[in-house]
């Protein structure tokens, strides 16, 4: 699952592999979120099966090669 930047998830809920929370999203306490589904908004509303199971394959990829390349070409700045 992909959980967006400043989204919030309360207590008991479950998500779903292959399931995206978006950005800023508020998933109340007892959702589920199922597998391959996407939860957007305030609250979160639920769309099922609309993710498919290598979506975030590329995207995960690319985030892996730029922690590489920020690792190698960090600097300290005095």
């Amino acid at each position: 699952c992909l959980i967006g930047s400043g989204s919030v998830v309360l207590h008991r809920v479950l998500i779903g592999p292959h399931s995206l929370v978006g950005a800023s999203a508020l998933v109340s306490a007892g959702t589920v979120v199922p597998p391959n589904a996407r939860a957007l908004g305030v609250p979160a509303r639920i769309t099922e099966g609309v993710i498919d199971n290598d979506a975030f394959a590329e995207p995960v990829a690319i985030y892996v090669s730029n922690a590489h390349w920020y690792n190698a070409d960090l600097r300290r700045i005095s």
